[in-house]
């Protein structure tokens, strides 16, 4: 799976509400300006932009290969999407899912022990959400080493490596921001789930207004669960685009 860079909004656009509220002053890298003081200017930007909004509806349409000591899984599965850009947190409902060449059916009855569930532990998927809104993970990482001018697809963008400060669900996240812009490319990071879980994920991101928003993401690791007195280790790749969208859920 190779993902897309590029995405459209459909049509669709955002309400003037919401892009009167991301209409905030854009972050522009300067001479001698240090890395902390870039990624806290970004963030604050970032913050000023989530707090008018509190939630973004978008919809997103995620690919997903699992295998287990039983064989491989390929998963399509269509989500209406809320991304709470003040925390860092996605909601989702599920429209679509396919595994296989079998479209499974959502509706399967009252109880949620019997509704089909996402196929990635919950604990870790909450971990690699934060990276949709990266913003809320600034004041948990510390810059290292030096910033060095790169090119990301095209763009030239400075590079800015941070690590955890203390144990977290984000182990490192390595940054691309647009060296004439300021605007956040692309991150690349690890989070995890105790031992339970690994993930490696890169998010791609556009501005709107100004605020930057993701477009799609990547990610691959493993992960294990419990049924009965057995643990099992799941190897999982996905990749997701996301779309603004109207309500959505």
């Amino acid at each position: 799976m190779t993902p897309r860079r590029k995405y459209t909004t459909g049509g669709r656009r955002l309400g003037m509400a919401v892009v009167c509220a991301f209409v905030v002053g854009t972050v522009r890298p300067v001479d001698g300006q240090t890395m902390e003081n870039t990624l806290v200017a970004w963030r604050t930007g970032q913050t000023a932009a989530a707090q008018s909004v509190g939630a973004l509806p978008m919809r997103e349409t995620s690919e997903l290969i699992t295998e287990t000591a039983r064989g491989k899984r390929t998963w399509r599965i269509v989500s209406g999407m809320r991304l709470q850009v003040m925390q860092g947190r996605a909601e989702r409902r599920m429209e679509a899912m396919r595994v296989g060449d079998r479209d499974i059916d959502l509706n399967s009855g009252e109880d949620p022990q019997r509704r089909p569930r996402r196929p990635i532990r919950s604990d870790l998927e909450r971990a690699a959400d934060a990276l949709l809104a990266p913003h809320t993970l600034v004041d948990l990482l510390e810059p290292i080493g030096d910033p060095s001018m790169e090119t990301y697809e095209g763009i030239q963008v400075v590079r800015i490596h941070t690590v955890a400060k203390e144990d977290t669900t984000v182990d490192h996240i390595t940054w691309d921001f647009d060296a004439a812009s300021g605007r956040l490319v692309h991150l690349r990071g690890v989070v995890r789930a105790g031992d339970r879980g690994t993930l490696a994920v890169e998010v791609g991101f556009r501005r709107e207004g100004s605020a930057d928003l993701p477009v799609w993401s990547r990610s691959d690791g493993s992960f294990q669960f419990r049924r009965r007195t057995r643990t099992y280790t799941v190897l999982v790749e996905s990749e997701a685009r996301y779309e603004l969208a109207g309500d959505t859920l």
